[in-house]
């Protein structure tokens, strides 16, 4: 299980949609780089090993 609990098949567009929602929705941050930093780590971990 990933580290923001998706734990279906990659190939599911509604499980990635729901996955980059959550994600999304969950990241703060004190000014726009900061935001922008975490948003470019989302799915790191979870598609890392990741082969079609």
């Amino acid at each position: 299980m990933g580290t923001l609990g998706w734990n279906r098949k990659p190939t599911s567009i509604e499980c990635a949609v729901a996955f980059l929602h959550k994600a999304i929705g969950s990241i703060e941050g004190a000014d726009w780089h900061e935001v922008a930093d975490k948003l470019s780590r989302i799915g790191a971990g979870e598609f890392e090993d990741y082969k079609p």
